[in-house]
């Protein structure tokens, strides 16, 4: 959802943006963390880091769009059912950590999935999604100074 229109860009602006630097951008939420990463050249460092921090501040979740993920999200659950090695590890954490959250499924409980709103989305967005929660990582040849003071 962060990905698809922000309150300075829509949703094709953010795809052209990523491209018109060459970049290469992916996410995936995991059971424990989200992570996104964007691939492109050194001197686009700063347009990169701009336009992640954009994503994440201010993502404009709009009901559409979330209705669209909630679509996606289904058809993962259904592909995941044939997906016997998926399946097994998913119900080996249930069943070792059934109490805690590390128990519960990556991709969220599939009857749960229909009553969600895109304010729950807001809500989770706003308690989870600050700085001291974040970790910017920069790889490569990167001049330091710079993507220190991009990310401040």
């Amino acid at each position: 959802m962060l990905t698809r229109g922000t309150s300075k860009m829509s949703k094709a602006d953010f795809a052209m943006e990523v491209e018109s630097m060459g970049g290469r951008f992916h996410a995936n939420n995991e059971r424990e963390q989200t992570h996104m990463d964007l691939t492109v050249m050194k001197g686009d460092m700063t347009r990169a880091v701009s336009l992640l921090g954009d994503a994440v501040s201010n993502a404009t979740l709009d009901a559409a769009e979330f209705e669209l993920c909630k679509e996606t999200i289904n058809a993962e659950h259904d592909a995941k059912d044939k997906d016997y090695r998926a399946l097994l590890l998913e119900n080996c954490h249930y069943n070792s950590y059934r109490d805690n959250m590390m128990g519960q499924p990556v991709m969220g409980d599939r009857d749960q999935l229909q009553n969600l709103k895109v304010e729950d989305l807001h809500n989770f967005r706003a308690a989870n999604y600050f700085g001291d929660n974040m970790v910017v990582v920069a790889t490569g040849n990167v001049d330091h100074e710079a993507f220190v003071d991009q990310v401040n």
